[in-house]
């Protein structure tokens, strides 16, 4: 009786994606199923199927049961050369490193179980994992929007499509085309990518056409969420999102989704926040925090600190707000911690490895220099062979060390990428820790400081963001950043763009991150100055910066057609921080500041390519 039900048990599971039935399925009933397995008696090659369901049930329920599933089936497949159970346990294990999180190790997994279901041509098994590639370059890309990921994902999903419409397989078809949508809703979130949310839209909406009474009812859930996201963050429609997410909550309550309903949970939040209501921001951001604890995953848990900010920010609750955020950070960190750390063991392996080899090849050397040695006299023409040897072995090894040292200066640029983005991610923190000061200020002169020092911050933090986005590690686009900056400053002080004319003259575009910075804080200094005090009554302001390089000296003039200043007072030591700042800046660079008062104000500053 008991073998016949569990028989019965997994060839119902198996009609399911290995990534579904976590989510349909309570700890009461996975443990029936699991105290069912433990007392049949199943050929091995059933086992093999049992383990492999039992991993997908325990999903998202416990993932060290999936683990621990997961890997017996492995094994068992491996010893009785079963490829369909390989396949399948090495899915499991790939859906297991995406929750961990390790999604490096998940993607390596992920492409092993891809060859696997090739060899066999099961276009169900390719879907099923296609679609899980997909979510790991998702996850991968994520922090950053890297459009490579992104890309891939996509690519990625548009096969798990291919797949399950070969295979006929409607479920899993929604489910790519799901997977597709929220890619290109992450891809719309980037400035000037905003078109993307259309191409989501229309993912979502072709994949609830696909669901019927016996195809795919499954998914309305998440489709409804998804869905909803769209009119809430690009249609500019919060009403017809949350009546979406509310059916989303109907329905993920009925089937006891609780991953699920995290995700709703937070988005009506975001909901209620955009139509202003402070109460049910904060209610539904307290039950996102409940069951993320309840399911105590770190993703799940992030996504619950990062809204709980959000929405005591909304209520100008800062001391909570900053507390959360905090909260936030930490987990975060924490999960780049786990993933660099293991980046750094992976790299101590290898070095370790090529240290052997080296030794290995030392001893070689050595070696036939003897042999060279004992047979020189008698064996001429052996001798002429042997050093023809020894020339292409020691070519061989030249080539080696090259690509071993092309490797570490890429692992080198690497980390100079991640230490930039560092500075400008702790540079930012500085800056909304200055703006929520000043929040909490009601001194004009206090909250101007503040602002003051926040734009500097930022001036900074433009420096490092520009570092971190590039190949080049030591020098900047000054071009590009001086117009950033400018616009910054302009937007900050109320400047519009149809109403000021603003003239770039940038001759020299790429300057060592050694001048750029320092450059960069004086021209904040000057160009905030005249914004504040230079246009006072000028009915047509304009702004000139040139910057050029001649006879060893880079030039930076800018100039004002404003109220003019007093030569005499500018050239006279200053109580201002400001002066201050540009007067340190120029010893600093060894720079010459020069001031002209003539229909504006123009200030020069002459600096030395090399230092004196």
């Amino acid at each position: 009786m008991n073998c016949r039900l569990i028989h019965f048990s997994v060839i119902f599971l198996l009609l399911l994606p290995a990534a579904v039935p976590a989510q349909n399925i309570s700890r009461d009933s996975a443990a029936r199923l699991l105290n069912i397995f433990n007392q049949g008696n199943s050929s091995s090659i059933d086992k093999i199927r049992q383990l492999n369901v039992l991993a997908g049930v325990y999903n998202k329920l416990n993932i060290d049961s999936t683990l621990l599933f997961a890997t017996q089936a492995l094994q068992h497949a491996k010893a009785l050369k079963d490829v369909k159970g390989e396949a399948d346990a090495l899915m499991n294990l790939a859906s297991y490193y995406e929750l961990k999180p390790d999604y490096t190790k998940g993607l390596e997994l992920g492409l092993l179980c891809t060859n696997k279901y090739n060899s066999i041509n099961d276009k169900k098994g390719l879907a099923q994992i296609s679609i899980e590639i997909a979510m790991l370059y998702k996850k991968i890309g994520a922090e950053r929007l890297t459009e490579e990921y992104i890309q891939l994902g996509l690519d990625y999903s548009k096969r798990g499509y291919n797949y399950a419409a070969a295979a006929a397989d409607t479920l899993l078809m929604i489910f790519a085309l799901n997977q597709a949508g929220i890619i290109f809703r992450d891809w719309g979130k980037k400035d000037g990518r905003e078109f993307y949310y259309d191409s989501a839209f229309n993912c979502y909406t072709k994949a609830l056409s696909l669901v019927s009474a016996t195809a795919g009812e499954e998914t309305l859930g998440r489709l409804y969420n998804n869905i909803s996201q769209v009119y809430t963050e690009y249609k500019n429609n919060p009403a017809k999102g949350l009546e979406y997410l509310l059916k989303a909550v109907d329905f993920n309550r009925q089937n006891n989704r609780l991953n699920s309903l995290s995700y709703n949970y937070g988005n009506i939040s975001n909901v209620y926040i955009s139509l202003g209501d402070k109460k049910k921001a904060l209610e539904y951001a307290y039950k996102t925090l409940a069951i993320a604890q309840q399911m105590n995953l770190p993703d799940r848990l992030l996504n619950a600190y990062s809204q709980l900010s959000k929405a005591y920010e909304f209520d100008a609750r800062f001391d909570s707000a900053l507390y959360y955020f905090k909260r936030t950070t930490d987990i975060r960190d924490s999960l780049l911690n786990i993933e660099k750390t293991k980046q750094i063991a992976d790299a101590q392996e290898k070095y370790e490895a090529v240290k052997k080899e080296s030794r290995i090849n030392l001893l070689d050397t050595a070696n036939k220099a003897k042999a060279k040695n004992i047979y020189f006299l008698s064996f001429g023409l052996l001798i002429m062979a042997i050093l023809v040897a020894a020339m292409a072995l020691l070519y061989k090894r030249v080539t080696k060390q090259k690509l071993l040292l092309a490797e570490q200066s890429a692992k080198l640029e690497l980390m100079m990428k991640e230490l930039h983005h560092r500075v400008k991610n702790k540079l930012q923190i500085v800056s909304s820790l200055l703006s929520l000061q000043s929040y909490r200020m009601h001194d004009a002169e206090a909250v101007a400081a503040m602002n003051e020092s926040r734009q500097r911050v930022q001036a900074m933090s433009l420096i490092h963001q520009r570092l971190y986005k590039t190949d080049m590690l030591t020098a900047v686009n000054i071009k590009e950043y001086i117009t950033d900056l400018t616009s910054s400053l302009m937007a900050a002080y109320g400047y519009n763009a149809d109403d000021f004319e603003l003239q770039l003259t940038i001759e020299k575009e790429l300057l060592d991150v050694e001048k750029a910075l320092p450059i960069g804080l004086i021209l904040n200094e000057v160009i905030t100055n005249a914004f504040k005090y230079a246009y006072k009554d000028i009915a047509a302001p304009s702004l000139q910066i040139v910057l050029n390089e001649n006879s060893g000296n880079i030039q930076l003039t800018v100039k004002d057609n404003g109220i003019g200043i007093n030569t005499e007072n500018w050239n006279k030591k200053s109580v201002s921080f400001g002066k201050q700042l540009i007067s340190s800046l120029c010893k600093q660079l060894r720079a010459q500041q020069q001031v002209t008062s003539e229909s504006g104000t123009a200030l020069t500053f002459i600096i030395p390519v090399k230092a004196a």
